[in-house]
């Protein structure tokens, strides 16, 4: 059970990645966003494996 809800977590977490990463990379708005979304990014996976 603990082994699947880690892997769900890696998936979600996957998709999550994703998702922004597209958005900051379509968005013109967003470029200038990019790095400080790579920390924000960093700092939510140590976050949500520490979960």
């Amino acid at each position: 059970a603990i082994s699947l809800t880690v892997i769900e977590k890696v998936q979600i977490a996957a998709i999550i990645l994703g998702s922004l990463f597209l958005i900051a990379s379509i968005s013109p708005s967003a470029k200038w966003q990019r790095q400080d979304l790579l920390f924000q990014i960093c700092y939510g996976m140590y976050g949500f494996m520490d979960i």
